[in-house]
């Protein structure tokens, strides 16, 4: 039995849905892996909890979902600052929220965890600021660096290129990146609702954020395309590199223009490798990208299996969550 220690950095929706996942899962990890997974510490953004024996899961789990961190036993009003030096720990795990400006504070963890020789699994979409050089740092250092859930939830998106398409070159990526205004643009389809009142339905179903424009204004869409286009096919973008259109103008009429000759609107990115776009295009009702709700669908063009199409749920703590368990348990099982 291997013990796998983390120092999760994070407790917010992703943060507490791996600590969830890990508690009713653990066993199953010890049994089927012969990984005993231990979170050594947790840090947030009121302080930090350290234990080299193990932080009881039900116990912060409670505390976070309470809002009330800080009555935990094990609370310190230690920082992360003070905690990277100290923590005993294997694999940091990032998820503190995603800042496309500067990157911080991500950037910072991740480059700390490097130079401690930790390996790192991520769902913060900051890497999209300095995406190669953090690879080259890993790479440099001997140490893994994995981030399935800043693209797709829980669509295993990197792992089923690593492991199906290294035989060819994919030669462009489109699809929808994101949950949220795949959700408002489904109801405006399907309900015959204006944009306005489909983006507060989303918000009172905890799909949608009070302040949204991170989702309906492509932001997120953007960084996602990013990240695919350069771990993928190998391209050298930023941000800024990406010409970006949101859904906030889109009418109910021009959903139901579409509709009636057998197209629907949806947000999509796309990049070729020297290219990259988010916008509203058309897509036939019967193309594979035309998935309804909350769901992601991605479609590659590759060299040799033509057009390769991966659907699944794109929004979702859990759904993330899942995707950094599966990149953890990735590291432990090879490390």
């Amino acid at each position: 039995m291997k013990n796998l220690k983390i120092y999760l950095v994070g407790f917010g929706n992703i943060g507490v849905g791996f600590a969830k996942i890990l508690a009713k899962k653990a066993e199953a990890y010890r049994e089927r892996y012969g990984l005993n997974i231990l979170l050594t510490g947790i840090s947030f953004a009121e302080g930090s909890y350290v234990s080299g024996k193990g932080i009881p899961l039900d116990e912060a789990i409670g505390y976070a979902t309470a809002r009330k961190l800080q009555k935990h036993k094990l609370y310190t009003n230690e920082s992360f600052d003070d905690v990277i030096g100290k923590v005993d720990a294997d694999i940091l795990v990032e998820a503190t929220p995603t800042n496309i400006d500067s990157g911080q504070p991500g950037l910072k963890h991740i480059n700390a965890a490097f130079d401690r020789g930790m390996h790192v699994v991520t769902s913060n979409k900051s890497i999209v600021v300095d995406f190669h050089k953090l690879v080259e740092c890993a790479e440099k250092a001997g140490l893994e660096f994995k981030y399935e859930a800043t693209v797709g939830g829980g669509i295993p998106i990197f792992s089923m290129y690593r492991q199906c398409l290294q035989s060819q070159d994919v030669i462009s990526i489109r699809g929808i990146l994101n949950g949220t205004t795949n959700y408002i643009l489904t109801r405006m389809y399907e309900d015959g609702l204006s944009f306005d009142s489909a983006l507060q339905q989303a918000k009172e179903m905890g799909i949608a954020e009070a302040n949204s424009s991170y989702d309906v204004d492509g932001i997120d869409s953007t960084a996602k395309l990013v990240i695919l286009s350069n771990a993928i096919l190998g391209t050298n973008h930023r941000y800024k590199d990406v010409k970006r259109e949101g859904i906030a103008n889109i009418s109910l009429e021009a959903i139901q223009m579409a509709k009636k000759h057998g197209f629907a609107i949806r947000l999509i990115g796309q990049s070729d490798g020297r290219h990259l776009v988010v916008k509203p295009r058309l897509v036939s009702v019967r193309s594979p990208l035309n998935v309804g709700g909350t769901l992601n669908a991605l479609e590659f063009e590759t060299e040799l299996l033509d057009t390769l199409t991966i659907v699944g749920k794109g929004a979702g703590s859990i759904e993330s969550s899942s995707a950094v368990m599966s990149d953890v348990i990735s590291i432990g099982s090879r490390c």
